[in-house]
């Protein structure tokens, strides 16, 4: 999936994280695939779906509305706080497979 975010298009990669399994989404340049950011952050205290996650907006300022617009995830559910962060809970809706 292509995602144009800060003016670069990249594609997002759906992964989970180790300790628990919640999904994750990192972002890759499309152009050479080098890291762009991982837009998500495990909050491992606080209660989510299965098909939930927590958007990083502290360091992707953005992130949300890019990958809300490109079908990614859910507009914010609710907002969350941890450490001195407030961030967006969506829900996934993109499975993880190609659609470019």
């Amino acid at each position: 999936m292509l995602v144009n975010y800060q003016d670069y298009e990249c594609e997002v990669r759906l992964s989970h994280f180790d300790c628990n399994k919640r999904p994750a989404l990192c972002l890759y340049e499309a152009d050479n695939g080098m890291p762009f950011c991982r837009a998500t952050v495990n909050v491992p205290e606080l209660e989510l779906a299965d098909d939930e996650m927590i958007l990083d907006e502290s360091n992707c300022p953005g992130i949300a509305e890019a990958l809300a617009g490109a079908g990614v995830v859910s507009k914010p559910i609710r907002q969350v706080n941890y450490g001195f962060c407030k961030a967006p809970v969506v829900q996934l809706l993109w499975d993880g497979e190609r659609a470019d």
